[in-house]
C-alpha cells in the first residue's frame, strides 16, 4: 500500500462525522498505521451513520494490530492498486 513499510499494523480506525446542512451528513472513516502513516475515506450515507460507526467499531476491533495484508484478508477489501 504505497509507501507504509510491510510491517506496519493498524493502531487505529475510527470515523467523523460532519453536520453539512439539514439534510446532509458526511461520514469519513480515519486509519492510522503503527509506522504513523494516516489515510482517510468516506462512507456517507445519509441517514445510515449510526450504522456506518458500528460497522467501523466492528472492524476496527477485527483488525487491531492486525497487518494491512491480514486486515484485507479478514474484511475482503481490495484497497487501492490491488
Amino acid at each position: 500500500m504505497g509507501d507504509t513499510p510491510p510491517s506496519a499494523r493498524i493502531a487505529r480506525l475510527d470515523t467523523r462525522t460532519l453536520h453539512v446542512s439539514d439534510k446532509t451528513n458526511w461520514c469519513f472513516v480515519r486509519i492510522e498505521t503503527s509506522e504513523g502513516t494516516v489515510g482517510w475515506g468516506e462512507a456517507s450515507l445519509n441517514g445510515a451513520e449510526p450504522a456506518i460507526e458500528a460497522e467501523v467499531a466492528t472492524l476496527a476491533a477485527r483488525c487491531a494490530g492486525a497487518s494491512l495484508e491480514a486486515a484485507r484478508a479478514r474484511t475482503g477489501a481490495a484497497g487501492h492498486g490491488a
